[in-house]
Parts: structure tokens; sequence; C-alpha cells
């Protein structure tokens, strides 16, 4: 029985990282990385301004390689294993005159799957609608992108990250154009997303964070993990330098005092 249930958990596995270091100008960015995350996990990854968030998200993207360790993406490299990914940068810039539809920059996720030069087909297109039901903006499909509001822009970028079918959807900051009263209906999509893909999201925001994700690591070039969403006062302390303070409100929170970025 211990035997199936390991094997299960390996089975499982889609993101593994072993000892990953990076560095940039004999500088570490990253020291001792390990991580493993499994289908439908949802984690969230908090820390400081240049703790490094970014880089994780790009080594785990084959963007750039580790400078020492391993990592694999459901069994393959990076390189390879990033086709299983949809990914949603911290800022998705265009120019809001330029005349795009939502349906053409959805359309945009599915570049992966087609032929160089070829132009998109029906399967595509039906990708695209398919990702715009999921994020509720289908009824905007022909609407030009710089029309919309932040967070139905933000929709639609993710839609463009699901038009690919990811088994895996990195997120860096994803609230950044979103005002506070369109939040709660973006973490909410986010929920309905879990229960089929594997999330990582990046973000400063503690308290919210804490409330919708289902694990939660603190990350300032080492990473502070437990495989739950509880992280202790001295992981805080450890990765922020300096005093944290713990709340408890009827939805988790937590809340840092203000400090210098490093």
């Amino acid at each position: 029985m211990l035997e199936t249930k390991r094997e299960t958990s390996i089975t499982n596995e889609v993101i593994r990282l072993e000892d990953v270091w990076m560095y940039y100008d004999s500088m570490p960015a990253l020291e001792g990385i390990n991580l493993s995350l499994y289908k439908d996990d949802f984690l969230g990854i908090i820390g400081p301004n240049g703790g490094g968030k970014t880089t994780l998200l790009r080594l785990l993207l084959g963007l750039a390689k580790p400078s020492r360790g391993r990592i694999t993406i459901l069994g393959e490299p990076p390189e390879r294993g990033r086709r299983h990914m949809g990914y949603l940068p911290q800022r998705s810039l265009f120019d809001s005159d330029f005349p795009a539809s939502v349906m053409e920059v959805v359309l945009l996720g599915r570049l992966g799957h087609t032929a160089l030069f070829r132009r998109y087909n029906n399967v595509d297109r039906e990708a695209a609608i398919e990702a715009l039901k999921r994020v509720g903006m289908l009824e905007h499909k022909d609407q030009q992108i710089g029309k919309l509001s932040g967070g139905q822009q933000q929709r639609v970028f993710v839609a463009r990250a699901l038009a690919s079918d990811p088994k895996i959807l990195l997120l860096d900051e994803p609230m950044a154009n979103v005002d506070t009263p369109m939040q709660a209906g973006f973490y909410e999509l986010l929920e309905s997303l879990k229960r089929k893909m594997t999330i990582i999201m990046v973000s400063h925001d503690i308290g919210v964070v804490s409330a919708y994700v289902d694990k939660i690591a603190c990350l300032n070039r080492r990473l502070y993990y437990h495989g739950t969403k509880e992280l202790t006062k001295h992981d805080l302390e450890e990765a922020y330098q300096c005093p944290v303070e713990l709340i408890s409100h009827a939805m988790p929170h937590r809340h840092l005092e203000e400090h210098s970025d490093r």
C-alpha cells in the first residue's frame, strides 16, 4: 500500500526542482531551491522585490537555465515542458490604440500549436472561444482590447494563456492592473481553474493569497516552504529581513511592517 501511494505521488508530480541555483554576475539570485508540485496544486509565492520570484518563473519556462541543479516539467526539461504551460507575465504591454480584437489577442495563445506562417484554423478558433467562455469574456470577443477595463483585459490575457490548453498556469503579479472591486471575481476565476490545472501565482498581496491558494511559499533567494498554506513568523522574518506581525481575521490575513527591499 505504501509503495502504491508513493508511485501515485510520483505520477502526479508536474514540477520538480532539485538544488537549483541561479547566478547573475557571480551574485546568487536563487540558492538551493528544492520544490515539488503536483496535479491541481495552487501555490502562491510571496517575497520582497528582487527576491528571485520572476527569475524562478523564467527558469520554469525554460527562458533561462539554472547555474546549477535540475528542473523537470512533467518529467521533461523546461525547454520541452513549457508546451504544457500557460503564462501571464507581470505586465502585458501593448498599444491601447492598436486595433486588435479580444479574439485576435486570445488566438496568439495558439501560436505554439500552429506551423510557421500557417493561418489559424477551426480548431484554434474553437480553443480560443472555449478559453473566453472559461474567463467569462466571450461576449466581448469582437471588442478592441484597448477599450476594456484593466480587469477585463487581465481576463483576456488569462484566456490567451488558456488557449493552449495548459496543464500548468504561471501568473506573475496578476492583480497589478486589476481594480480592487474586480479582484474578488478574478480570484474566483482562479479557484475554478485550479480544478483542472496546477497554478503558480506570484503576488505581493499576502492576505488575499493566503485566503485563496492551497499552499504558500516565501522566496528571497532561498525558498521557505512546508507544503501547506502556513508560513511561520520565523520564515517570514528570515525572508523579508524585518519584523513581522501575524493577524487573524475572518479571512486569513498576514501583514508585514514597512521595510526596505534588499
